[in-house]
């Protein structure tokens, strides 16, 4: 049976697929390991196909030159069958 969260998040994961509106996978929370990004969410976002962007977090410049991390994060992203978007059009 389904929990109302499992439910929640397969719901938004759909409506923003319909809007084609990305996802952003959260850098910092990856990086510094914190309770985000969730990965039972990050699951249903694969098997919805939803776009994504890895965000990189405004608040410390320095975080653009984190290369290793960045790999870190496509790599656990690639293992979900997810490849990020390089750009987004606005």
């Amino acid at each position: 049976m389904a929990t109302i969260s499992f439910i929640f998040k397969k719901y938004m994961a759909n409506e923003l697929k319909k809007l084609d509106i990305p996802l952003e996978f959260n850098f910092l929370g990856y990086t510094d390991k914190r309770n985000y990004p969730n990965n039972d969410f990050w699951q249903i976002v694969s098997e919805v196909k939803n776009d994504v962007v890895i965000g990189l977090d405004a608040h410390n410049p320095k975080v653009y030159d984190d290369k290793k991390n960045l790999e870190r994060a496509k790599k656990y992203l690639k293992s979900l069958n997810i490849t990020p978007l390089d750009k987004i059009e606005l």
